[in-house]
């Protein structure tokens, strides 16, 4: 018997041995990731056989963050801002939706590998701007499922709109920014437009809006245009992108350009014109406009029936974006009126004021341009939220008015 345990226990040794070396085996066949410039052939050769006419050049590099590429794709001409504009950045999306499926890159930029990738050209680079995104393949697939949703075949163009809204969303800037720096760009987009309308020589609709800055922080630039008539804020005004478009045409911030008219009485009350124009929508139509991809007149009208929403129409009544039965807006904090003991005023961005409770004011962190979403049903109180420390956090709040 005790001859049978030695031989028991002999195989047993030689049995977990033969295991490991096994399991070391299948971990050594597991293949690694592609290098980052092997990523970067890979961009590079899709471009050149799609796009020929317009150079592309890629650098890549592992970051100091494990699980990180950092890659940058740039044209050495202006690409993005002249008449290659679509075909380049039609080239550029299909090449990153082929790119997470290559099988040849193992996982580089798909699951394993994320890949912050920048993209610019020529005119940006001279902005210090370029577009970044995190390309893997649930980036890749929630554009596409957007596509199979709205009916957007590859390089249709609505397929085209959403690759761009996905991209605009990372519009940065090299350059440190600064509250005052977001000011300083407002004021001089606003002293340009209001020179525009001084030269107008149209005046059948009453004199030009003036233009002031709502809100600038280090992130967010909001602008008003208040329209001295309901009628003159309602007409068609290409010049908001070809003057406002140029002016911001190179700043990184979110926001807004507000166009509002005064009140007017109506048999339902008091009603406003009261219309938001998000600075993404309006650089991308400004530079759809100035590459020639769509004349003035094409891209004034994909600013009004992609990108326009609506704020606070009504006086004392919460109006919602379309009439719809559900809706969802989301506007900053500009200031903060005084308000009774126990609550705080607060208007926004949208043209809302409301009443904090000061608990949920201190417990959701509520500053000067933080960003708070408005979620509204037809017959229930609305519900406020704020982001803070990365959770939704719920406000305690009660509609005013429209300020």
């Amino acid at each position: 018997m005790k001859g049978s345990f030695i031989v028991f226990g002999v195989l047993s040794v030689a049995l977990g041995a033969t295991s490991s070396l096994g399991q070391e085996r299948k971990k050594q066949t597991v293949p690694l990731p592609a290098s980052p410039q092997a990523v970067c052939t890979f961009i590079t050769s899709q471009m050149t056989s799609m796009v020929p006419q317009a150079p592309t050049l890629c650098s890549g590099e592992r970051s100091e963050v494990a699980g990180y590429y950092e890659i940058s794709v740039v044209s050495p001409t202006d690409a993005l801002e002249g008449n290659l504009r679509r075909a380049w950045s039609s080239a550029l999306f299909q090449t990153f939706e082929h790119l997470v499926d290559e099988p040849s890159l193992k996982g580089a930029c798909k699951t394993d590998i994320i890949c912050d990738t920048k993209i610019s050209d020529t005119s940006m680079s001279r902005e210090s701007l370029d577009y970044q995104i995190f390309l893997t393949q649930n980036f890749v697939e929630h554009v596409q499922l957007a596509g199979h949703a709205f009916h957007a075949p590859s390089l249709s163009e609505r397929w085209y709109l959403l690759w761009w809204d996905a991209l605009m969303v990372g519009k940065e800037s090299d350059n440190n920014s600064s509250a005052a720096a977001a000011r300083s760009v407002g004021e001089r987009a606003c002293q340009d437009y209001m020179d525009a309308e001084a030269k107008r020589t149209d005046t059948k609709w009453g004199t030009g809006p003036q233009c002031f800055v709502m809100l600038a922080t280090e992130k967010n630039l909001y602008l008003t245009l208040n329209f001295p008539t309901l009628v003159s804020a309602l007409v068609d005004r290409s010049d908001i992108v070809s003057v406002l478009g140029r002016a911001l045409s190179s700043a990184s911030y979110d926001g807004a350009v507000v166009v509002r008219s005064p009140y007017l009485d109506t048999t339902s009350g008091k009603e406003r014109v009261f219309k938001i124009y998000p600075i993404r929508g309006l650089q991308f139509a400004y530079d759809e406009q100035q590459s020639g991809m769509r004349s003035l007149a094409e891209a004034t009208l994909l600013l009004e029936e992609r990108y326009r929403g609506y704020g606070q129409t009504t006086e004392y009544s919460l109006s919602n974006a379309g009439n719809s039965s559900i809706w969802i807006r989301t506007a900053a904090v500009f200031e903060f009126p005084h308000g009774k003991v126990d609550r705080t005023t607060v208007d926004l961005t949208d043209g809302t004021e409301w009443k904090l409770s000061d608990e949920s004011k201190a417990r959701c962190g509520v500053v000067l341009g933080s960003e708070i979403t408005t979620f509204g049903v037809i017959d229930k109180a609305p519900i406020l939220t704020v982001d803070s420390k990365g959770q939704s956090c719920s406000l305690d709040a009660m509609f005013l008015r429209g300020w």
